[in-house]
């Protein structure tokens, strides 16, 4: 879900030796900077920037089908069940129940994640990227 970059959480900027580079570097707060960062990097080398866009990851990972954690839940405690099944916890959960469940189990997800830095992220805009040439030295218009 893109967001619209503000104060909290800005664009920011990348750089990278290609421009079809699997890996880009620097979550720079300016394209400046960005530049300067690839420079010390590729001094004498051309190399690419592009933006990135504030993105909101979906923290919604439970779904109200919670057969997993039921399955895991009766597996850890199978052992404390009786051999004609007493002690067994009820294992018909309800869909109420499970909704309950899923709705608990997103919201410490989801505070746990943005307490993590895991609920933002950036899409790099590989279109719109630049090509930034290296500045010329003396040294590379010296003929000898």
């Amino acid at each position: 879900m893109t967001m619209t970059a503000n104060d909290d959480f800005p664009t920011r900027w990348y750089y990278a030796p290609h421009e079809d580079s699997e890996g880009w570097w620097g979550a720079k707060a300016t394209r400046e900077e960005a530049i300067e960062a690839g420079r010390g990097e590729y001094p004498d080398e051309p190399f690419w920037i592009t933006a990135g866009t504030p993105m909101k990851h979906d923290l919604h990972v439970f779904d109200d089908d919670l057969d997993g954690v039921i399955s895991t839940f009766q597996n850890r405690n199978e052992d404390l069940f009786g051999e004609d099944g007493q002690g067994d916890p009820e294992t018909e959960w309800t869909d109420g129940q499970c909704r309950e469940l899923a709705a608990r189990l997103n919201a410490a997800f989801a505070d746990w994640a943005r307490e993590h830095g895991f609920h933002k992220a950036y899409m790099l805009d590989l279109a719109a990227g630049e090509q930034i040439t290296p500045i010329p030295t003396e040294a590379s218009h010296d003929p000898s």
